[in-house]
């Protein structure tokens, strides 16, 4: 398949434009390129097809991972009985937020508590492979589970509710954090000012200093798990669906979204910095208003070492700098650690060191 098509799948897919010139190999990997040729065919017809998404697979642990490409269905609203349903005699789902190939999540109501609003991630348990199934159930649960333990640890973590299974699905029920994403804030405003960038770096690192102190990762940092929220507009984390402890394994998945994860992580490793990795991409993005999934992101990196020469703040291109370093033993040890390298002095005109 040609350069040209691959960087239209990804524009209109959302993929990572590297991952996919390096999996297009027919011999290689022929079911890849088979559907490849699907979503190509997506892009030419986006209502009438499966919009596809990438799933990472360990296949063997000295090779790391590979990305298989799959298919999700397009959904725009509530079925009729689920419009219905009183699920676990308290929850009215209004409408669907955001959906992945095997979960969805639902803008719900609490009966009991006066229709307090509630966010319900669901995940039904149809997989055609049971290994897939007892796999998902496990992650969803070790969710929940890392959900209650954050309870109450911090005020910008999505607080935890209840957990409950309904009709071969489980659900997970959550606090509602009424604002936008980062995502949605960049949509809007196309990128952000060193400032605003700065801010969201300072009041973001002391959360995950918090879940970091409680032996856990995030593994999915990104703009879109991030929302300011409203009434404050601090920034709240949200969306622990691949978190882990560290020292625990969830075979066969690896966590992580491409283009933000680090290449231990791709691998199955799980370390503390890995999400200080993510930050800092996401700190690219909110600056310069490129996503790493996108083919230009490389382009994009060459524009953020011009933009670091001319920067006001050069404290903060050296804390980004250091945080996104390729061998992780240059990155930062600890949230704590970059969050005092940030409040470094801005007066100074200093780089933070890489080794």
């Amino acid at each position: 398949m040609s350069n040209f098509c691959l960087k239209l799948i990804s524009l209109s897919c959302k993929l990572p434009y590297r991952y996919l010139a390096e999996y297009n190999h027919p011999q290689r990997h022929r079911k890849f390129a088979k559907l490849l040729k699907l979503a190509f065919v997506y892009c030419i017809f986006p209502t009438l097809c499966l919009k596809p998404i990438l799933v990472f697979r360990r296949t063997n642990v000295s090779v790391g991972a590979t990305f298989v490409l799959t298919t999700r269905l397009n959904m725009t609203g509530l079925s009729l009985d689920l419009r219905k349903k009183l699920l676990n005699r308290r929850y009215y789902l209004h409408e669907l937020i955001t959906q992945s190939s095997h979960s969805r999540v639902f803008l719900a109501s609490d009966i009991v508590l006066g229709h307090q609003k509630c966010v319900i991630k669901q995940l039904c348990l149809n997989f055609s492979s049971v290994e897939e199934k007892q796999t998902r159930k496990l992650m969803f649960e070790s969710e929940a589970k890392i959900l209650k333990k954050l309870a109450d640890k911090h005020s910008q973590i999505s607080q935890f509710y209840s957990y409950f299974s309904d009709s071969n699905c489980l659900y997970l029920v959550q606090e509602w954090i009424q604002g936008i994403t980062l995502e949605q804030k960049l949509s809007r405003q196309q990128k952000l000012s060193e400032t605003e960038t700065r801010d969201i770096l300072l009041n973001l690192l002391p959360v995950l200093e918090c879940i970091h102190s409680l032996g856990i990762v995030h593994r999915d940092l990104k703009p879109s798990n991030i929302i300011l929220r409203a009434k404050d507009n601090l920034p709240v984390l949200i969306d622990f669906g691949v978190a882990q402890k560290v020292g625990t394994c969830h075979q066969q998945l690896i966590g992580g979204t491409p283009g933000y994860m680090s290449l231990e992580q791709a691998r199955g490793q799980t370390a503390y910095n890995n999400d200080l990795y993510s930050l800092g991409l996401t700190a690219i993005n909110l600056l310069t208003g490129k996503s790493p999934l996108t083919f230009d992101f490389e382009i994009n990196q060459s524009n953020f070492e011009s933009q670091k020469k001319t920067a006001s703040n050069q404290n903060l291109m050296a804390v980004i700098n250091r945080a996104i370093a390729y061998d992780s033993n240059q990155r930062f040890a600890s949230a704590r650690e970059m969050l005092a390298a940030l409040q470094f002095s801005k007066a100074t005109s200093s780089l933070i060191p890489t080794n």
